[in-house]
């Protein structure tokens, strides 16, 4: 298995280097997720679950996201044919999607300072892969090959899977979750997350895409100052 490329100059290549992200200053994406004109109404599914695990790790907060491709319909991913993902050539598109949703529709924060990724994984996946049950199945499926590049992958059937790597402190840290759905979502969102602390028991979030921002150990944390910032 190819390590990913990090921050601390973990060495990656060949298939996980080209879907691995460093956290860095990159373009900002022409069309953002939040964007005024999301997916029209008629193609906005009643129902809309981001699936997830949370898990800290010493001085780290790891976390894997499923998200359903039609939350990145503004960002214009390239396609081909009648609609599909053009996973030839979507890699680079998909770096950017990975960043916005870390910081614009699933977003972590210790305390009252929100975290920005040190390192990013990514895949996209069918709907018949079911891999996401566990936090070690879904990280293990992130990592696997990628689709070959002729799958028929419709831009909003499917999956985007992220791996999200942060820095936190080593102890005690007041982690919280909030949600952000795009225009025009709103409460059709909903984020369903495991916490699995390092002591104690795994506890399950089932959070409307309005919940604001919702502490992921309670019994832990402090009261914040204030919300999450969201403009």
């Amino acid at each position: 298995m190819i390590g990913r490329k990090t921050k601390a100059g973990a060495h990656g290549g060949g298939h996980r280097f080209r879907r691995t992200v460093v956290v860095t200053t990159i373009a900002v994406l022409g069309v953002g997720i939040a964007g005024t004109t999301a997916a029209r109404a008629h193609d906005v599914p009643s129902e809309i679950i981001v699936r997830g695990f949370a898990k800290p790790e010493g001085d780290r907060l790891e976390v894997a996201l499923r998200v359903p491709l039609i939350l990145l319909s503004q960002l214009d991913l390239p396609k081909r044919g009648p609609g599909y993902l053009d996973l030839e050539r979507i890699n680079p598109s998909l770096n950017g999607a990975a960043e916005k949703v870390a910081s614009e529709l699933v977003l972590f924060s210790e305390g009252n300072e929100r975290l920005a990724p040190q390192a990013i994984e990514h895949r996209v996946s069918l709907p018949s892969e079911k891999k996401f049950d566990t936090y070690e199945q879904a990280v293990g499926h992130i990592r696997a090959e990628d689709l070959p590049t002729t799958t028929d992958v419709f831009w909003n059937q499917g999956f985007f899977d992220v791996h999200l790597t942060f820095r936190i402190a080593p102890e005690h840290a007041d982690l919280y979750i909030d949600p952000i759905p795009p225009s025009g979502v709103g409460d059709k969102m909903e984020v369903s997350v495991q916490f699995i602390p390092s002591n104690g028991s795994a506890r399950t979030y089932r959070l409307p895409g309005e919940a604001g921002a919702v502490a992921l150990d309670p019994a832990g944390s402090r009261p914040r100052a204030h919300s999450s910032n969201r403009g």
